[in-house]
């Protein structure tokens, strides 16, 4: 049975960039400590940095394991009941488009949908700021929504929108740096 779409009230954009900020923040401890195991048992950054064959296995595992990480952080805690921590801390969640709960299949989609997101310089999150219900590429793609599920005090909804406006412009400066440092190598 579908919900009543009027009852499905969208977040504010800033908010959903605080909560993916959140989800960002946990995300970084767990890849920074998944790669310091990956070097311990690669034998120390002195072994990597001597041997190139140790250093590409070493990139290559800790890549697959911080992606693993990545899937299954969203695709767990998503599927599960709609919300990361970092929407929970929001009080929003993602349920289908209908209104019901997603479930893991729908929660993996969006992960890829993520993915996707990221290889558009982040313009498939953007577009959450200006479609109907406020969704996304990765949203769009896995047929979801997101939306507020309870009372949120306006200072946290504040530090939240204040926190996902810092990180959304020094993702912003750090792709400016980059598209910079590409630009200078061409030069050069």
């Amino acid at each position: 049975m579908s919900v009543d779409q009027s009852e499905l009230k969208a977040p504010p954009f800033f908010l959903r960039a605080g909560a993916a900020a959140t989800d960002s923040a946990i995300l970084f401890v767990l890849f920074y400590a998944a790669a310091e195991v990956c070097l311990a048992l690669a034998g120390g950054r002195d072994a990597i940095d001597s041997d190139p064959a140790l250093m590409r296995t070493f990139l290559r595992t800790a890549g697959l394991v911080v992606t693993a990480i990545s899937a299954g952080y969203f695709t767990i805690m998503t599927g599960s009941d709609g919300q990361t921590f970092g929407k929970k801390l929001a009080v929003i969640k993602v349920v289908s488009t209908d209104g019901r709960r997603l479930g893991f299949g729908k929660a993996f989609a969006r992960w890829v949908g993520y993915q996707l997101c990221a290889g558009t310089l982040g313009l498939g999150f953007a577009m959450a700021a200006f479609t109907q219900y406020q969704r996304g590429l990765h949203d769009a793609l896995a047929g979801t929504r997101v939306v507020i599920c309870g009372g949120i005090t306006r200072w946290r909804k504040a530090a939240l929108s204040v926190f996902g406006i810092i990180a959304l412009g020094a993702l912003c400066m750090a792709g400016v740096a980059m598209l910079a440092e590409i630009v200078r190598s061409f030069i050069s």
